[in-house]
């Protein structure tokens, strides 16, 4: 066990408001209704202020309003995957904005990150169009955050940081994928260049599994050789800065624009280098692993630290499951639930074998449900089988939607199926009489 999030981080966001006028600190009175204690720390009519927050259970943050603040970046609004279209229309309303710093008092990154998002979504109140993690340049509208708060699970370790996927020219696909925020948290950020489509989801997978391999230590800026997959997947770690002076233009044009925060404590993934001396006689070229079709039958690396977090995340929303489960019930979209079995002749509790399940109905503590896939270590189960299973076998949940899978860690997609219901209904009912070249559901 790593323990990679045992540490302290202070947090640093703020909350955009509409308008070009900054609000006065008298504005955020309210905040004593959610039982904070409010001391302010500069004269009151000053447009330039400081307002000090306590609250019993959050603990102490700081509100600072500088004299000229700045409207947030519009790209900034633009690359982020969890705003929906609606959402950043919102955003992009706000012309001013307050700061909010919390220093830490958990020591732990995830439990004092979602600490600081119940800060900021109480300084939001009914005005705020939308909140930021500084560190992650990541953006929470008000529904995201009165999601994620809906709950006492830890932030999953997307949260810690943000995607941005850039475009080739116009029409073309993404040529660079690209984090923010790992190296916030004593990690360091990474680039995938011609990113296959199956990347571009924020709760990708295959990102989080790059994600915490680099917070666990597993992965370092330079390691030439990583298994990421099983079967096939080996890639390596290439420094920004020496991938920029050895790749060939082919490919370092597609970071050509990038300035200097994209090179310091950042790595590309590139093909795999083995060797004493490889790293200085083979070219260094862009993950083929990462660009191609990501394979369905691809088994990820997970530690079994990330599989405790995940699963522990996934049964703390099971609620939010249910529930997602029967507002959309109209659509009849697959529901699936991973369940983690002992394995035959397991030895120790991580000892499990983690296994998809098509969900028929949710009980008050158990699922109905059947193997989609076969075990390659559990004999006490087939493919086909359905049978009820206990909530403490949970692992992970999906509901698989025209707008992107709903899961614990990215709930962006059923807001858009909110946003786009009245089309998701009228492409059914296409679909149930079908007319020659039907039009896709929607597109999001």
């Amino acid at each position: 066990m790593s323990g990679w999030f045992m540490k302290s981080i202070p947090c640093t966001g703020y909350v955009c408001f509409p308008g070009s006028l900054p609000p006065r600190a008298a504005e955020f009175a309210f905040l004593r209704q959610a039982g904070m204690e409010l001391a302010l720390r500069t004269p009151p009519e000053e447009r330039a202020w400081r307002l000090r927050l306590k609250h019993p259970e959050w603990g102490e943050a700081e509100l600072r309003c500088d004299i000229e603040p700045r409207p947030i970046p519009e790209i900034l609004v633009k690359l982020d995957p969890r705003l929906t279209e609606a959402e950043r229309a919102e955003a992009r309303m706000g012309g001013t904005h307050v700061c909010v710093e919390m220093t830490a008092q958990a020591g732990h990154v995830l439990r004092d990150r979602k600490r600081f998002l119940r800060f900021l979504r109480a300084v939001m109140g009914s005005d705020g169009v939308v909140a930021a993690d500084a560190a992650a340049q990541g953006f929470w509208s008000r529904a995201s955050l009165d999601e994620e708060l809906a709950h006492d699970a830890d932030l999953d370790v997307t949260a810690l940081y943000s995607i941005h996927a850039v475009h080739g020219p116009v029409g073309e696909r993404v040529n660079w994928l690209h984090t923010h925020g790992l190296d916030r948290v004593d990690g360091f950020d990474f680039d995938i260049l011609e990113p296959a489509s199956q990347l571009l989801s924020n709760a990708s997978d295959v990102l989080r599994s790059i994600a915490f391999a680099i917070l666990e230590g597993d992965a370092r800026p330079d390691t030439p050789a990583f298994h990421l997959a099983h079967p096939g997947g080996l890639v390596g770690f290439v420094r920004a800065a020496e991938f920029q002076r050895r790749a060939s233009k082919e490919y370092t044009s597609i970071r050509a624009d990038s300035v200097e925060e994209f090179d310091a404590n950042r790595s590309v993934l590139c093909e795999p280098r083995s060797g004493a001396f490889a790293r200085w006689l083979r070219r260094i070229r862009p993950s083929a692993f990462l660009s191609n079709e990501i394979s369905d039958g691809l088994v990820f690396r997970f530690s079994s630290e990330a599989t405790h977090l995940m699963g522990e995340r996934a049964r703390a929303t099971v609620s939010a499951f249910a529930a997602l489960r029967e507002e959309f019930s109209e659509f009849e979209l697959p529901s699936l639930v991973k369940l983690g079995y002992p394995v035959d002749g397991a030895r120790k509790k991580s000892d499990r074998e983690h296994l998809w399940f098509q969900v028929h109905s949710v009980g008050a503590n158990d699922f109905d449900a059947e193997l989609v896939n076969e075990p390659h270590a559990v004999s006490t189960l087939s493919r086909g089988d359905r049978r009820r299973h206990s909530v403490q076998l949970l692992t992970d949940w999906v509901i698989l939607t025209p707008a992107g899978p709903i899961n614990p860690r990215d709930l962006a997609p059923a807001r858009r199926l909110r946003e786009h219901g009245d089309e998701l209904r009228s492409a059914m009912k296409r679909r149930r009489s079908p007319a020659p070249d039907s039009p896709p559901l929607f597109d999001v």
